[in-house]
């Protein structure tokens, strides 16, 4: 991994003011001089996985598909979506059984997934029954549903969604099922099975491992005493106000004398909302019929205020349509008892807590008493630059390191290179100039117009096409597809406790292996230039729920007159965006090609720039089923906008020139897009921060509201798993090495 290793290799540029076209704000180029590899252990790339085709739903009307582009045309736009730099986090949910399990060949975040070495069988004593449920006196226990609801479907029980689905299906040996160790059944005389409730709390056929909650040790076996202090102090706050939306919600129930069910999670399956897809963390409501799922929030929404009232599930009607049974997770005990832990190790590190909570004790800032914990100062240079990085990452400031180039090995990412190995490689074109779908080509056609303008696809007036790839590949992990260019990329890889998989400081490295990681690269993002049309963009203006390093590996720039025109455009682009000379070498060698531009706005300002969008959506037709011009991805702030969005709300923007073998860096919730100046290959990965885990939490809410058809409407991020278990890791780490704290006091 390459790393900061100077203090002095951060600079930070105040962006200059001008009466008009756009405006630069503060700016920070981490020139890396010297690259130092970071030790430490070695991520191993995680297993391939295949996507298994879905089941078509029973009871609701096949959604009809858009039928194939003809060569040459356009395919009718799918929904628009929301994406990382020249990407989007691809795949789709059911739209109605939301459950995902996984084996080591598949996607975990776009396909349900089966397990049939699973142990799902919670009581010995029917651990005899056959499966014809042969009458005996053993049969007349009591116990959890031990097997999927399909192979019972001659007893006396409903069917949930998923096996009603597969009651005709080859895969009813499948051991999966809602309903699974979470509904108690009686065996009768006759050999059927009986419903006969839910698993409550303090059951005792309750067979859940509640371990995996509680902060005995931690998922990261890197994590250290400094970084966990310093997650802590991030997110302390929005883990207690998690925690007490979650027990406001749970006693409300109970005050009125409604019992929670206990519903225990299945390793590798994560549960969602059938409503708006968002991950099931705790609380949550489930139809006794059908195994229908919805949030808190979803009840709460559809007016279903747990007061009494009926509500019949969304997917059908039930034959009794009784009322949603609320659930719960995570124990009461084990949730507050963490909560209480790290309100103490917090108070006695003397951390400032803004929690709104009124039970724990917590520092007091105004009592003039020693610290118990020495602060020590960075040692190294290196220690000193992630100082200054994080001093500017924490108020959601954009960074660019530079000089990756240094160890860059260009010629494993050239158009030649993948042309040969992933020409018949069918792939989803986008064009740039209309943002609709060109589905299924083969990859060759991108790349042989790569480096040739003549050769690209033309539109509909015989015009080339300036196209993309984005998110590339889709399904599969990129460390499986190309093994040699993932050692490389995380040879490049700055502030690596941040982007690597495992970093200490990557939060996402805290979920327990028995849960559905997500997702997060690193991705390809491929493009042509744009300069032939300035008011156009390669990405256009979008959020990421998540934070984001996109490092160019690969410019291509004409030669001859079609090179010299380009070169004038792109001059021609740079001056329009007030970049100046000086501040051009200040990001690389005047020699080094000019790639792409990047736009970026504070997370603060993303209201703002909705209100600068929405007429412009409103006096143009074609934009009239926009729900949102941000997450809908389908406009460019271009220089006019720009300066309208200084005029009318003082916003400045940032703008960066990036080249080849640098590093951009974009906190989550910030707006942003991307002008590609020549043809670029980009790789990008996700993370999450401590300093940005208030705008992950906040655009979960906005993403859930956004229609189903959408892309960024599913949680594919488990912002709220990924909260809980940074936080039982950092209390894991700091127990244990409470001795260790005592000494260091004075």
């Amino acid at each position: 991994m390459c790393d900061i290793n100077d203090e002095s290799d951060i600079i930070s540029c105040s962006g200059s003011r001008h009466s008009d076209a756009d405006y630069i704000d503060e700016r920070a180029i981490l020139a890396l001089e010297d690259l130092v590899s970071e030790p430490g252990p070695k991520p191993q790339p995680e297993p391939e996985r295949v996507l298994e085709p879905e089941p078509e739903p029973v009871l609701e009307p096949e959604p009809v598909l858009e039928p194939e582009p003809e060569p040459v045309l356009e395919s009718v736009p799918e929904a628009v979506s929301s994406s990382r730099d020249d990407k989007n986090n691809s795949g789709s949910y059911h739209s109605l059984s939301k459950r995902i399990k996984i084996d080591e060949s598949d996607d975990p975040e776009h396909k349900r997934q089966q397990d049939d070495d699973l142990d799902l069988n919670p009581s010995s004593s029917l651990k005899s029954v056959n499966k014809n449920l042969k009458p005996s006196l053993e049969n007349l226990n009591i116990a959890l549903q031990y097997d999927v609801c399909a192979k019972l479907q001659e007893s006396r029980i409903s069917l949930c969604i998923d096996c009603s689905k597969k009651k005709k299906s080859s895969k009813m040996d499948k051991k999966f099922c809602r309903f699974l160790n979470f509904r108690k059944v009686r065996v009768m005389p006759d050999g059927t099975v009986k419903a006969i409730g839910f698993l409550k709390e303090n059951d005792t056929l309750n067979k859940g491992d509640e371990s995996v909650f509680q902060p005995l040790e931690p998922t990261n076996a890197n994590l250290n005493i400094a970084d966990s202090l310093y997650i802590l102090d991030h997110i302390g706050d929005h883990f207690c106000k998690l925690w007490q939306k979650e027990m406001q919600t749970i006693s409300k129930l109970r005050n009125e004398g409604i019992e929670l069910a206990k519903r225990n999670i299945i390793p590798n399956v994560r549960e969602m909302c059938d409503t708006c897809a968002t991950t099931i963390f705790n609380v949550h409501y489930i139809c006794g019929e059908c195994g229908f799922i919805m949030c808190v929030d979803c009840v709460q929404e559809r007016g279903a205020l747990i007061r009494g009232i009926k509500v019949t599930c969304m997917y059908r009607k039930c034959r009794n349509a009784e009322k949603l049974v609320p659930c719960y997770i995570i124990p009461s005990d084990i949730f507050k008892d963490l909560v209480r832990k790290m309100h103490e190790i917090r108070t006695f590190h003397k951390q400032i807590q803004n929690c709104e909570c009124t039970e724990f004790e917590k520092y007091d800032a105004t009592l003039d008493t020693p610290r118990r914990r020495k602060v020590e100062k960075p040692k190294t240079a290196a220690d000193r630059a992630i100082k200054k990085f994080q001093s500017r990452w924490k108020v959601c400031k954009s960074i660019i390191i530079q000089k990756l180039a240094v160890k860059l090995d260009y010629s494993i990412w050239t158009p030649e290179y993948f042309e040969q190995k992933f020409g018949d490689v069918n792939v989803d074109l986008v064009n740039c100039m209309t943002n609709n779908k060109i589905k299924g080509r083969k990859m060759r056609i991108f790349w042989q117009g790569f480096e040739n303008s003549m050769r690209r696809m033309k539109d509909f007036f015989n015009r080339p096409m300036i196209l993309k790839i984005k998110d590339w590949p889709p399904n599969d992990d990129f460390a499986k597809i190309l093994p040699s260019h993932y050692e490389h990329w995380l040879s490049l890889l700055p502030v690596s406790k941040y982007t690597l998989r495992e970093g200490t400081l990557n939060m996402a490295s805290s979920l327990p292996k028995s849960f559905v990681p997500p997702d997060l690269g690193p991705k390809m993002y491929n493009a042509y230039g744009v300069t032939e049309f300035p008011s156009k963009a390669t990405t256009n203006v979008h959020i990421d729920i998540s934070d984001a390093v996109n490092i160019l590996m690969y410019v291509h720039s004409f030669t001859g007159e079609e090179g010299e025109r380009v070169a004038a455009e792109v001059n021609s682009i740079i001056k329009t965006n007030r970049i100046s000379f000086a501040e051009q070498r200040v990001f690389q060698p005047k020699s080094a090609t000019p790639a792409a531009i990047w736009h970026i706005w504070h997370p603060n300002d993303a209201e703002k720039i909705r209100q600068i969008l929405w007429p412009v959506a409103k006096a143009q037709p074609k934009f009239k089923n926009v729900k949102d011009p941000i997450h809908d991805q389908c406009f460019y702030l271009d220089r006019s906008l720009r300066h309208r969005l200084l005029l009318s709300h003082n916003i400045k923007t940032t703008t960066i020139l990036q080249r080849m073998g640098q590093a951009v860096f974009i906190p989550a919730g910030a707006p942003h897009q991307v002008q590609n100046l020549n043809n670029c290959v980009k790789v990008a990965e996700d993370f999450v921060s401590p300093e940005n885990i208030g705008n992950c939490l906040g655009l979960l809410n906005e993403f859930r509201r956004l229609p189903k058809s959408h892309a960024n409407h599913a949680d594919k991020l488990q912002i709220k798993n990924v909260l809980y278990h940074s936080v039982k890791d950092c209390c894991s780490v700091l127990l244990k090495n409470e001795n260790e704290m005592v000494e260091t006091a004075p």
